[in-house]
């Protein structure tokens, strides 16, 4: 268990990479966690391999606004199903999020709304479990384009067309690849 007060009085803190990777016991991070922590710039395995977590908090990173490495942040969380629907809106400066959600075999939906986030190779690799994933425009136009791989199949992507007129893109996986619905968020 992370206590409440975790990292409170930490206000310059810069690197929190591979903090928690591998507490195989842990199951929840606290609602404020890392919410004084605005200098935050790398937080690259950060809960990796905590296969009892099951849930991210909604605003969790809301304050990482210099966050500019996220690789394998969640990687390996095998019992994790969603990702919440703000994860990543405010990390303005996040370039890196490869493999962040790789090899979370219960992942159902998920979320990327990291608005700069150019480098995601692997990200949701081996997302077997994969129902529904939303994305930025920016985001999806480099998933269609092939200049970002997610770590989906190429029948899943060949399914998936853009429509730059919704803010938002939600494609969910069937058991004939992937379909698309647009609607604006």
């Amino acid at each position: 268990t992370i206590p409440s007060d975790f990292g409170s009085t930490w206000t310059a803190m810069t690197t929190g990479s591979y903090m928690f990777c591998y507490c195989t016991s842990l199951t929840a991070i606290p609602s404020d966690f890392g919410s004084t922590w605005t200098a935050l710039t790398d937080g690259s395995g950060m809960f990796g391999g905590c296969k009892a977590l099951t849930t991210i908090p909604s605003d969790f990173g809301s304050k990482w606004t210099a966050l500019t490495y996220g690789s394998n942040m969640f990687s390996s969380c095998t019992s994790l199903t969603t990702i919440p629907s703000d994860f990543g809106s405010t990390w303005t400066a996040l370039t890196y999020g490869n493999g962040m959600f790789s090899r979370c075999t219960s992942l159902k939906t998920a979320y990327f709304l990291a608005p700069s986030c150019t480098t995601t190779a692997s990200m949701f690799d081996t997302c077997t479990a994969l129902e529904s994933i939303t994305l930025t425009p920016t985001a999806y136009t480099a998933l269609i384009n092939g200049t970002s791989d997610y770590g989906l199949t190429s029948a899943q992507l060949a399914n998936a067309k853009l429509y730059s007129e919704s803010p938002t893109v939600l494609v969910i996986k069937t058991n004939k690849g992937m379909s698309k619905y647009f609607f604006a968020v």
